[in-house]
């Protein structure tokens, strides 16, 4: 047992029992309001601190923490630190979900702050680094799923793209849009020599040998739509050369406009041929 002599601001002086007299910091004190004469017990702590308290006889009804209690109690996991944990298995959990994980993102960053937080200001730092341990992993997850959907969603246009496409050109071939581009790359067409005469009794006859060469390395049948014009570029007349089912490589040959009536006798006679369109099937 010990006697309080006295006490400042910053340090309190004791009356052993021996007569001596110590003085220690406040700090020491684990009781409220400590004044000259109370009587007092004080014993040393485990990190070899001093402690002086009531005796328990005479402490307060609700007696104040120790110096023990209050290191412990400064010592625990950070509520900050609990928050953390909590929001990261959030943020994993969220990090799944398509769209939703755009706010998992966010919780994860939180989850991170918040466990830094705690870790810095409590020694127990378990629950702690596991936020921030949720928190990037939630992140990372975030993105890494984001980049293969959004390579998944890349990939699947690019396929829509190139179907459009496909389809366009088959479309063109079908139509005739594509005439030049078959002319180039999958039908050679070779025109002869056009020769026209009349016979003895008026009737013209007439022929335009056309060859035409398959390209491409699969059967296909083409459409030829052939004009004859004249000096003026103007069409006398029109003629169609179907070629079904052609080999690739194969050629075949044809006559092209065989019947010319008596009145297009003349204009033929100084025609020039071309190919108006081109079909592919």
């Amino acid at each position: 047992m010990a006697k309080v002599v006295s006490v400042d601001t910053d340090r309190i002086t004791i009356e052993l029992n021996s007569g001596n007299r110590k003085t220690y910091p406040i700090e020491a004190v684990v009781y409220a309001n400590p004044k000259p004469g109370d009587e007092v017990a004080f014993y040393r702590e485990e990190d070899g601190s001093i402690s002086i308290d009531l005796p328990e006889e005479e402490a307060p009804a609700e007696p104040q923490p120790s110096k023990r209690a209050k290191k412990e109690k400064k010592e625990g996991t950070s509520g900050l630190g609990i928050a953390g944990f909590v929001i990261g298995i959030i943020a994993v959990m969220f990090s799944f979900i398509p769209i939703v994980n755009n706010i998992a993102f966010f919780i994860g960053i939180l989850a991170v702050i918040f466990g830094l937080i705690g870790a810095l200001t409590h020694k127990r730092k378990g629950l702690s680094i596991a936020g921030i341990v949720l928190g990037v992993l939630a992140i990372v997850i975030t993105l890494a799923l984001q980049s293969m959907w959004s390579s998944a969603l890349d990939s699947v246009s690019d396929q829509l793209e190139e179907a459009a496409a496909s389809a366009d050109s088959q479309l063109g071939n079908l139509t005739g849009d594509n005439t030049d581009e078959i002319l180039q790359n999958s039908l050679k067409v070779e025109f002869g020599e056009f020769t026209m005469s009349k016979d003895q009794y008026g009737f013209v006859h007439s022929s335009l040998p056309i060859t035409v060469t398959n390209l491409e390395q699969d059967t296909k049948t083409y459409s030829l739509h052939l004009e004859a014009v004249d000096e003026g570029n103007t069409r006398i007349m029109d003629d169609y050369v179907f070629a079904n089912d052609l080999g690739a490589g194969q050629s075949q040959n044809f006559e092209a406009f065989t019947f010319i009536s008596d009145d297009k006798y003349d204009a033929m006679s100084g025609a020039g041929f071309r190919i108006v369109e081109a079909s592919m099937y």
